[in-house]
This record gives C-alpha cells, sequence and structure tokens, in this order.
C-alpha cells in the first residue's frame, strides 16, 4: 500500500483516540463497564492495525484480567504508550524523508 496514506491513518488514530481518552474516566467512576470496554477494544483493533504492539498488549492485558469491568484501569499507562507509538511513528516518518535511508514504498 501507500506509505503516506498510512501515516496519515495512523495521525487520524491517534487523533481519534485523543478525543475519545477524556471521556473515559468519566466511564469508569459512572460505571459504563460496556462502554468502556467497547471504546478500548476499538483502540485496540487500531493498534493491531497499526502495529502498536504494547497498546494492543495493555489493553488486551485489561480485558483478559476483566480489569475494565473492576475498573482497575491504569489510563495513565495507557497514555504513555500512546506517546511514546506516536513519537515512534514521528521518528520512523523523519528517517524515510530525511535523505540517510531509502524511502519504504
Amino acid at each position: 500500500g501507500d506509505l503516506k496514506s498510512f501515516h496519515e491513518l495512523a495521525d487520524e488514530y491517534f487523533i481519534d483516540v485523543r478525543t475519545r481518552m477524556p471521556q473515559w474516566p468519566g466511564m469508569r467512576e459512572a460505571r459504563e463497564w460496556r462502554r468502556l470496554a467497547e471504546e478500548l477494544h476499538r483502540c485496540k483493533g487500531g493498534a493491531a492495525m497499526f502495529g502498536f504492539e504494547r497498546i494492543f498488549a495493555l489493553v488486551g492485558s485489561w480485558e483478559a484480567d476483566n480489569r475494565i469491568e473492576r475498573g482497575e484501569i491504569d489510563f495513565e499507562s495507557f497514555v504513555v504508550e500512546l506517546e511514546s507509538a506516536d513519537q515512534a511513528m514521528a521518528e520512523y516518518r523523519s528517517k524515510e524523508t530525511d535523505g540517510r535511508e531509502n524511502p519504504v514504498a
């Protein structure tokens, strides 16, 4: 596929997740477990699509251990992993275009 489109879709993923994240603590406080689980599962699916393995693993562990339903979610660790994935994408993109490495097609 088109690498430019891949990066654009990844950017949209980061924007979408950051737009949705502020609602999650309220869902937890309101004990809206199903809705919160759906939100996090959606994030996990996007992480899988883009190869963000640590986000995928983190949310997957919450699902497997039923932590979402118990409200035992460490949102800060999610933010750390999201920022790390975003930074890795930015670094990958800069390496493609800085002339030191061959662009990936």
